[in-house]
């Protein structure tokens, strides 16, 4: 797990209205001292986080991803839904491979497959990402590569979704 500097909060905001999907009313801060800041980056997180290890990075990013923390991160476009998967049997030996992370120079690289659904092509398009974060939790971006166009049952065969908890 990767450490926060003060606490973060969940919180609908005081207007009180809410609707329906919920995730469009609830908003996510980071409050230290009396100061509060919503968070709708990644990024917002340096100089606000401790990350100390490898499982650590990797927790970190999967609030990118996560089905309970992804629509906080207005990086990654609305309409479009974001998901980690994981390759099993021969799939890793096709070109695609499992989640890995490992200690870099200054920081963490963490390789993961995603999904994505777009207008055009609900849920097809897989890509491989590479991921640096530091240990004062500066996030970047290295490479996002797509690496399968296919149908929707030819992605997922052989695919399965983590569970996060």
């Amino acid at each position: 797990m990767f450490r926060v500097k003060g606490k973060l909060i969940i919180d609908i905001p005081h207007n009180g209205l809410i609707g329906y999907p919920l995730e469009a009313f609830v908003k996510l801060y980071l409050e230290e001292g009396k100061q509060r800041t919503k968070i709708t980056t990644l990024s917002q997180f340096k100089d606000k986080v401790e990350v100390s290890s490898p499982e650590a990075a990797l927790d970190f990013v999967r609030l990118r991803t996560s089905e309970t923390t992804w629509y906080f991160m207005q990086d990654f476009p609305k309409e479009r839904a974001w998901a980690e998967v994981q390759p099993v049997g021969t799939r890793a030996s096709s070109g695609y491979f499992g989640t890995t992370t490992q200690a870099v120079s200054g920081g963490f690289l963490v390789r993961r497959n995603i999904i994505h659904d777009s207008d055009k092509n609900p849920i097809t398009d897989v890509f491989m990402i590479e991921e640096k974060v530091t240990p004062n939790g500066d996030y970047t971006i290295l490479n996002a590569r797509q690496i399968s166009t296919k149908p929707l049952a030819k992605v997922f065969a052989g695919f399965f979704f983590p569970r996060f908890e």
